[in-house]
């Protein structure tokens, strides 16, 4: 379908020639990533506005301008900015920086993509069936698969210390390292016993 734009954005339509690329962008979209455009272009339509300066310099949604032209696209909806190039360059690094300092959600992000999987949104996400193998992977290797092992270090009564190895995700460890550090702070880590002390209360609750 082509100029598939949301009917609440219809006020800001402009012929998609007038808009200029900006040849300093500092954002680089691969054939991939426009590609992956291409695909929520014509599966969702525009629903977000293109942000360009007053003389039609695109500032957000190279991307998408891109991958509408190749699309066929004749026209697309537009805000207008009338600012300094200054103001335009903080925008757009600001706007591109964005994306790149969030995280997946790794078990929330595979829950939904596997509940697409057999609807008609699979192929929009973005998400290749490579990519999604290698998620599912990544989790099931956070499920505890340790090896134990023992140093030569005598703890008197309590014996010696016994090392412990477990795989988990990034997001996992994140979390167990906010809770070893919230008992450091607290000045209750003694003789290294943070995950003890953290664990104990888990069974005890």
């Amino acid at each position: 379908m082509i100029n598939n734009i949301h009917p609440d954005l219809e006020k800001y339509i402009v012929d998609i020639d007038t808009i200029i690329s900006d040849p300093n962008n500092a954002r680089y979209h691969s054939k991939e990533n426009i590609e992956d455009i291409k695909l929520s272009l014509q599966k969702f339509g525009q629903d977000q506005l293109i942000v360009v300066s007053s003389a039609m310099k695109t500032i957000k949604g190279a991307g998408r301008i891109e991958a509408a032209r190749q699309l066929g696209w004749t026209k697309c909806a537009v805000l207008i900015v009338d600012e300094s190039d200054e103001a335009s360059m903080a925008r757009a690094l600001a706007d591109n920086n964005s994306g790149t300092t969030s995280e997946w959600k790794p078990d929330v992000l595979l829950r939904q993509l596997q509940s697409l999987q057999d609807s008609d949104y699979a192929e929009s996400t973005g998400f290749s069936d490579e990519e999604i193998k290698a998620l599912e992977k990544e989790l099931n290797g956070a499920e505890r698969s340790a090896q134990i092992g023992t140093n030569e270090k005598d703890t008197g009564d309590e014996g010696k210390w016994v090392i412990m190895k477990f795989n988990v995700t990034e997001a996992q460890r994140q979390v167990i390292q906010a809770a070893l550090d919230k008992v450091d702070l607290e000045g209750d880590n003694i003789e290294g016993r943070s995950l003890e002390m953290i664990a104990a209360e888990f069974l005890a609750s």
